[in-house]
């Protein structure tokens, strides 16, 4: 048919006041008060649909589609182009008040749901993160076809240039260490590429992933792009928090699986389970890529080599759940409820806690295995087992279990045994309950008379390293733990221990003591030792011989 009701171009329809399509616009239709279908096969149908533009498929009262492969559905819902109606297309709004805004005529945007937006900008950040499929001047690129577009779905959701949305967004109040609201979702997402499925979830991060009810990963994208890059959550409730974070650096490449977990200024982390919590865990990642190169793989490759040479950032591991780091670096937390500190002068770093209730405190390469054990301000040390305490000690090694709470009050100690401990540095206690207490410096037994090794620097009479205890001789209130070594073989040197044997064969050699008696006689025989001296003297009208033994 001809225009009709104000048609203007063949088979075309215009149906209420002031409806109109263009003179040109063969099959077009308009339908509603004011609307208006200006290009051809555009639908208009609304007051006011179609709006300036009539291009596409426009179906709502104020409802416009700028393109005519675009298609925007709702009462005010959108799809824009800043440069005006040359080029792009393929976009779709729908829900009330969505709206898919191109400010250099992308294509291929989507927004679905009440007051959705998807907004496709172009500057440094895109240009930045081409990957090479297009040149860019001045921000602009040369073609916006090959800039990838934002998809939002739900209420309030918003994605911006390459990024994702999915969920609803009607929750004002705090998440992780911000306030959000729903009203202004723009604030909280204002990144590329990232991509965020879940409730009421946020994602201020390049290239980072939510996944989960009522998470965040909050930075500030004016103050510090690079925070929370390639981050990645899956979980509820879960936040990696970077918007109050000092360090530019905050939220990259941390990891975050499970429920009401939190990082906090930190990067490099990893977190499995529920209520772990990583903070002030934060390192410089050096060669960190300022741009995405000219592919995806070489941005990759940048990324992996700079999070290697740097060591992986803070690089803190947390599994299980309940577990705290704090101004901790290059550490794994293990279990249930453990606790890893230091301060902002002194990191704790290269440690590992792993069981129930373990406490770290300005520690360095310790290594804690059990539970409710503690150790603070020491390095070097290793506990496997239970209830130990260690405070300002260092380079211990302790595997045994105690009854309770043991401290133990030396260094270089070694300790193997249930209740076994040391109280002198350097000592060793071998087996249940023994204590090392003797310390160096000890001049051992020697039968010689008038020996005198006080002196000695040789280590062969006076100890240079304290005691290996294999029993503990004193104990107040109760019996002493003593011991039979056995399985020893003969030493050879004058530091190697003495066996039975050889003490046997050295008796058997004459090296015993004797007896000296007189008969007939009145006193009792006399013990001679080995190197003492008999001496008969002869006089006084006496005379002395000797025939064999007998005198």
């Amino acid at each position: 048919m001809t225009a009709t009701a104000g048609a203007g171009g063949a088979n075309s329809l215009a149906a209420g006041i002031n409806a109109k399509t263009g003179k040109d616009a063969e099959k077009s239709v308009a339908i509603g008060y004011g609307s208006y279908a200006k290009e051809t096969g555009a639908v208009s149908i609304g007051s006011g649909a179609g709006g300036e533009y009539g291009a596409g498929i426009s179906i709502g009262d104020g409802s416009v589609s700028q393109r005519s492969t675009s298609l925007a559905i709702g009462t005010g819902a959108k799809t824009g182009h800043g440069n005006g109606p040359t080029a792009g297309g393929g976009d779709i709004a729908v829900g009330d008040q969505s709206f898919v805004e191109n400010y250099v005529n992308q294509s291929g945007g989507i927004a679905i749901g009440q007051k959705s937006h998807v907004e496709n900008m172009y500057g440094s950040r895109e240009s930045l993160f081409a990957f090479g499929q297009t040149d860019y001047s001045g921000g602009t690129p040369a073609d916006p076809s090959k800039v990838a577009t934002g998809i939002a779905i739900g209420q309030n959701s918003y994605a911006r240039t390459g990024s994702l949305m999915v969920g609803t967004h009607n929750y004002r109040g705090l998440l992780g260490d911000v306030t959000v609201d729903s009203a202004d979702t723009k604030t909280f997402n204002l990144d590329i590429n990232s991509t965020t499925l879940g409730t009421n979830s946020y994602n201020e991060g390049a290239f980072s992933t939510v996944t989960g009810a009522y998470s965040i990963a909050s930075g500030s994208y004016s103050t510090g792009r690079a925070k929370n890059f390639g981050a990645n959550i899956y979980g509820a409730l879960n936040s990696i928090e970077s918007e109050t974070a000092a360090s530019p650096l905050s939220g990259v490449a941390n990891s975050v699986v499970g429920t009401a977990n939190r990082t906090f200024n930190s990067n490099g982390s990893l977190i499995f389970g529920a209520g772990n919590e990583i903070k002030n865990s934060v390192a410089v990642i050096t060669g960190m890529p300022a741009s995405g190169g000219d592919s995806a793989k070489a941005l990759a490759d940048s990324l992996r080599a700079a999070v290697k040479s740097s060591e992986g950032g803070g690089a803190v591991l947390a599994v299980g759940g309940g577990n705290t780091a704090d101004y901790a670096q290059a550490s794994q937390l293990m279990g249930v409820n453990n606790t890893l500190t230091g301060t902002s002068n002194a990191i704790s770093r290269y440690n590992l806690l792993d069981g129930y209730k373990n406490t770290g405190e300005n520690v360095s390469h310790i290594t804690v295995i059990g539970s409710g054990n503690t150790v603070k301000n020491g390095e070097f040390n290793i506990v496997l087992g239970d209830r130990r305490r260690m405070y300002g000690k260092s380079h211990n090694v302790v595997i045994g279990s105690a009854d309770g709470a043991t401290e133990t009050t030396a260094s270089d100690a070694v300790i193997i045994g249930y209740n076994a401990n040391a109280s002198v540095d350097g000592g060793v206690a071998l087996g249940s309950g023994s204590v090392a207490s003797v310390d160096k410096g000890v001049v051992g037994y020697d039968p010689t008379p008038g020996a005198d090794h006080a002196n000695d620097t040789t280590g062969v009479w006076k100890s240079t390293a304290a005691a290996v205890s294999v029993g503990a001789v004193t104990i107040t209130g109760g019996t002493p733990v003593t011991r039979q070594i056995t399985g020893v073989a003969a030493g050879v040197n004058d530091t190697d221990a003495v066996n039975v044997a050889q003490l046997k064969a050295l008796l058997g050699a004459g090296g015993g003591s004797w007896n000296l008696d007189t008969k007939p006689g009145t006193q009792p025989a006399v013990a001679v030792n080995p190197n003492d001296t008999v001496t008969f003297t002869s006089g006084d009208n006496i005379t002395i011989t000797r025939d064999d033994k007998n005198v």
